[in-house]
């Protein structure tokens, strides 16, 4: 194994997932994703950058449905509110679904 991939984070699951066990990949969880200073809002061209979105479902599930909003404008995904940086970097959590059941389609 590579020094590199001795270092990568097990919550981490973005693209590099073979470093990661699949396993458990088809449980529901929470995955927290988060976005690059590049990407946009498609809507209004503002600024994802400190901003993350917390999504319930499989691995797949969840990166199927960031995918179909936001395309691949979207950075990491992981496990772990905390090693997301949500806290840390104080990310603002976009709501894509809000408490009247209402959604936001991008």
């Amino acid at each position: 194994m590579s020094d590199f991939a001795e270092r990568i984070d097990d919550d981490y699951v973005g693209e590099q997932t073979f470093f990661d066990s699949r396993a458990v990949d088809d449980q529901v969880q929470d995955f927290y994703f988060t976005f690059g200073h590049n990407h946009i809002w498609p809507l209004t061209g503002t600024t994802l950058a400190k901003s993350y979105v917390k999504l319930r479902g499989t691995f797949d599930g969840t990166r199927d449905e960031m995918n179909r909003r936001f395309d691949n404008r979207w950075s990491m995904q992981y496990r772990d509110k905390e090693k997301a940086g949500v806290d840390r970097y104080q990310l603002a959590e976009l709501k894509l679904e809000f408490p009247d059941g209402k959604v936001v389609f991008l």
